[in-house]
């Protein structure tokens, strides 16, 4: 089972605040080690996760190590003004997003199922819209839904 928070926000100034209010919440709630935040923020300089979908939407999902993982959660970040995320597919150009989805992974073979999942939900064209504008509650069962429902 994936625990699932969700913050709202109006904005970030960076990519690195915004990986910061996930991974903190993550922590917080005991789902990572006190390292995870740390090592997720020096992967992200390194391996860009902003991923550009239809119609210019923007998103990212910046995860770390499994080692540092005590229990499997989603850390979502909603943003009424979009942050730039580096791309994962072109690491010198940005994407504008909107929505933040922190993977925190006990178990390092469940990663890409979960990506796959999640990359499926992404084709899906009503998924941006009802994940970002829904209410919390519906937001996670919706998520829920589509990575556990695979």
């Amino acid at each position: 089972m994936t625990h699932i928070l969700i913050q709202d926000v109006e904005s970030c100034k960076d990519y690195q605040e915004a990986i910061k209010l996930t991974g903190q919440a993550l922590e917080s709630a005991g789902y990572t080690d006190e390292k995870y935040l740390d090592y997720c923020l020096n992967r992200e300089s390194q391996f860009p996760t902003g991923l550009l979908l239809k119609q210019d939407k923007g998103v990212a999902i910046p995860h770390g190590d499994s080692e540092l993982v005590k229990e499997s959660a989603i850390s979502m970040l909603r943003l009424n003004q979009a942050v730039p995320f580096k791309r994962m597919d072109d690491s010198q150009a940005s994407v504008e997003a909107k929505l933040v989805f922190h993977l925190a992974l006990a178990d390092g073979n469940s990663h890409l199922g979960l990506l796959k999942s999640l990359m499926r939900a992404f084709q899906v064209d009503e998924f941006y819209e009802k994940i970002l504008t829904c209410d919390q509650e519906t937001a996670k069962k919706y998520l829920k839904d589509k990575i556990e429902g695979e």
